[in-house]
């Protein structure tokens, strides 16, 4: 999250910068039950770096418009924003009366928290939402917590999923520092909602720079294998001379078995966000 630009509007406004710590994943392959053997060979470094955007304009965004910018400076939008940096979404209009027509215009604040609306990909989740109801001489009507009114569970609906889902999605993925010894470790967390069988053995591999980080799910066996709909985590030392960048997207690919010896596998995208 960013700070409002100096100057520009009143009340305190407070850099927010908060890493979830979690695995964020991107659908990047048709799902479906593909030949074992598609995750990246150990030792390539084929990573490449993206980012995961919240949207919107930053309360301090040169680009961030008069009318918006005038809106958070309100005494009753920064009651309500708390000092929080909210991202200006849109703006829709509603209604027209004798001072003109009324626009609603939306701002969504982002915790650094995300969410899996498809088992597959991440979004940014609205942790709050204000709307306010803007004449067109400028006047501001009212100024409501939309948060509090629809709750953040409306206001994280996510796309529309498609009808073949990732027979294993990821949930999370904790990034730990472990101060005795200094060893980084990746808690992951695999949900086999929709796989048609159990399974019995279960790999992710993540692509970074300086090499690749195999993560086994020790506990999924022929003998104890993942019932489906059941979830599955696995504590792995980070190792080798690999880099991760914090909030870097690289390419992640799981690998598995079912029952009965039927592999699957597919890569994704994931986000790696330091606590």
């Amino acid at each position: 999250m960013k700070t409002a630009m100096e100057g520009t509007r009143v009340g305190k406004r407070r850099t927010v910068v908060v890493f979830a710590v979690a695995l964020v994943v991107v659908v990047a392959a048709v799902f479906g039950y593909l030949l074992y053997g598609s995750s990246p060979a150990t030792g390539t470094s084929t990573a490449s770096v993206g980012t995961v955007a919240t949207p919107g304009v930053s309360c301090e965004d040169p680009s961030l418009s008069a009318a918006a910018a005038q809106v958070e400076t309100d005494p009753r939008f920064t009651q309500l924003s708390d000092g929080l940096c909210y991202n200006f979404v849109g703006v829709n209009d509603t209604a027209a009366g004798t001072s003109g027509t009324t626009s609603a215009y939306t701002f969504d604040y982002y915790n650094g928290s995300v969410f899996y609306p498809c088992g597959t990909f991440p979004e940014a989740l609205v942790a709050s939402q204000i709307r306010a109801d803007v004449v067109t001489n400028g006047s501001l009507l009212s100024v409501q917590s939309a948060s509090l009114v629809n709750g953040t569970t409306t206001l994280n609906s996510g796309p529309v999923c498609g009808p073949n889902p990732p027979v294993v999605s990821v949930v999370s993925a904790q990034l730990v520092e472990v101060t005795i010894p200094a060893v980084l470790e990746v808690n992951l967390t695999l949900d086999a909602r929709f796989a048609p069988l159990a399974v019995t053995q279960l790999t992710a591999v993540i692509v970074v720079p300086g090499g690749n980080q195999t993560i086994a799910f020790t506990g999924v066996t022929g003998g104890k294998p993942l019932p489906p709909g059941r979830a599955a985590s696995q504590i792995s030392i980070i190792t080798g001379p690999a880099s991760f960048v914090a909030g870097g997207v690289y390419d992640m690919a799981i690998d598995g078995q079912f029952q009965g010896g039927q592999p699957f596998g597919y890569t994704v995208q994931i986000a790696l966000v330091n606590s």
